[in-house]
């Protein structure tokens, strides 16, 4: 029973470590993206507006 509990636990840590920072790593990028469309949108903003 211990030896499957711990194959158990071993394979869902597994399958934590490589599922879970893919999630999060997709999760960061999409913000990232979000989070420079909108600083480069607000500096052609402020950049039209200073030029302009």
């Amino acid at each position: 029973v211990l030896y499957t509990s711990s194959q158990c636990l071993l394979v869902l840590c597994s399958f934590c470590l490589i599922h879970i920072p893919r999630m999060f790593s997709l999760y960061l990028i999409k913000h990232c993206v979000i989070w420079l469309g909108r600083l480069l949108s607000a500096m052609t903003r402020f950049i039209c507006i200073v030029y302009i």
